[in-house]
């Protein structure tokens, strides 16, 4: 809702990569990716340990801010939470909109409008929520070490949601990139700059 002229920069090139990755996401799915079925639900395990590590984070903080004088790790934890919400909830509103089969269904042509708008497969949740997440801790706490962490962290829930056959390759990155951005938006919209 906010986008501006100066944004087609990273908007244009966004567009590009994901039109070319839906046009090859059958390909990868069927050429590339080739997981045993044990090891997908290792995959599909690993997203999903992922996605709760980054909640642990500003979870842990929360309370440990309750009972100290902490205001940026209070800050983190309330704002982590905020972006939170606001990406399930673009996320599902695409997905209910987008209806997008997922990989393992009529050998991943991945159709759009013809899925359950509750199994739709674009874009990733996971993808999302883990982005959004780590862009806020990131954020709050630029330094290299903590977002090499939460943006490897992220980037592992992502990698995984395809490897795991959950997802194809364009559904997890406009997950991540509407999660990473939201995340951005929440900080920039509600952070308390004096904390700095």
């Amino acid at each position: 809702l906010h986008v501006k002229p100066l944004d087609a920069m990273w908007l244009l090139p966004l567009a590009a990569a994901t039109g070319t990755l839906i046009g090859s996401d059958q390909h990868t799915m069927n050429a590339l990716v080739h997981i045993n079925a044990n090891d997908q639900k290792h995959f599909k395990t690993l997203s999903t340990a992922g996605v709760g590590a980054l909640g642990f984070i500003p979870g842990t903080m929360y309370l440990w801010s309750l009972n100290r004088d902490a205001p940026q790790a209070h800050e983190t934890a309330l704002l982590t939470g905020e972006a939170l919400v606001d990406a399930y909830a673009v996320s599902k509103a695409l997905q209910f909109v987008s209806m997008r089969d997922r990989p393992s269904v009529n050998n991943a042509k991945g159709n759009f409008f013809t899925s359950s708008p509750l199994d739709s497969s674009f874009p990733s949740d996971h993808a999302s929520a883990a982005w959004a997440m780590a862009s806020v801790i990131g954020d709050e706490y630029p330094g290299w070490l903590s977002r090499t962490a939460v943006y490897g962290l992220a980037t592992g829930v992502s990698v995984s949601r395809v490897l795991a056959e959950q997802h194809f390759p364009s559904d997890v990155l406009i997950g991540s990139a509407a999660g990473w951005l939201i995340g951005h938006y929440v900080y920039r919209a509600h952070h308390n700059f004096t904390l700095n």
